[in-house]
């Protein structure tokens, strides 16, 4: 235990310096393709969680994060549109009049920023209630998690004229009121996000060490360990005969 806290903590520690010294270190275009892989590294804690602690391969974590993703986009675009406009995608593709009423509560950031959180964890616990109560797992899980993942796909490419199609939401000229195309505002988001993702790892960190986290681990492992913890872990019809 004492070995497991000097490396969390050496682990940290280096990562926050790595953070701290890229801005230093690297190019502007570097420095925002770092902001980016950082951003996909918070995709993979999901992962990590449900694949490597709860033995759970789910192949369409992506979804809960663009969905995330699209609802602070969707502000973005509508600040940069300006109050009462369409984004520019909207008007290049000609295919609407107005703006579509479900666009319209993003462009009040206060119910935006909720809803990049709010919104992937209604999906997934509405998803997770149905999958879980039919007792899904092992490859089916992943395969249901890949399907959902197309069917996402398929849904905002039809969706073209609201959604961006296969572009998706891209070109944001501001952030909150900064210019993105100031470096020093570029910087402030890298460290945005970086300190965002740090503090998705230490709740990780935090949930694999609480009781939830040992129960995850069990049952991903062995039914024995769920019974030794007080969790009963599902089985499929197939197990039981």
């Amino acid at each position: 235990m004492r070995f497991s806290w000097r490396a969390g903590a050496g682990f940290a520690f280096g990562a926050v310096l790595l953070f701290a010294v890229a801005p230093f270190a690297l190019s502007d275009f570097r420095l925002s393709l770092l902001a980016k892989y950082l951003c996909l590294a918070m995709v993979a804690v999901g992962i990590g969680l449900a694949w490597g602690r709860g033995g759970l391969l789910t192949l369409g974590q992506g979804v809960f994060f663009g969905l995330g993703g699209y609802a602070m986009a969707m502000h973005m675009k509508l600040a940069d549109a300006g109050p009462g406009q369409m984004p520019d995608f909207m008007q290049l593709y000609g295919q609407l009049d107005s703006l579509p009423w479900w666009w319209r509560p993003f462009a009040n950031p206060a119910f935006a920023l909720p809803a990049t959180v709010l919104l992937p964890m209604l999906v997934a616990f509405l998803l997770g209630s149905l999958v879980f109560r039919r007792r899904v797992r092992g490859a089916y899980f992943a395969i249901l998690s890949q399907a959902l993942a197309a069917a996402m796909a398929i849904l905002l490419i039809g969706q073209q004229g609201t959604t961006g199609g296969t572009n998706g939401l891209t070109d944001f000229q501001g952030f909150f009121g900064y210019d993105l195309d100031d470096p020093v505002n570029q910087r402030m988001v890298y460290f945005i996000v970086a300190g965002v993702l740090l503090l998705l790892l230490a709740i990780a960190r935090q949930l694999m060490r609480s009781r939830y986290g040992s129960c995850s681990w069990r049952c991903g492992t062995a039914r024995s360990g769920c019974a030794s913890s007080g969790t009963t872990r599902p089985t499929s019809s197939s197990s039981r005969t």
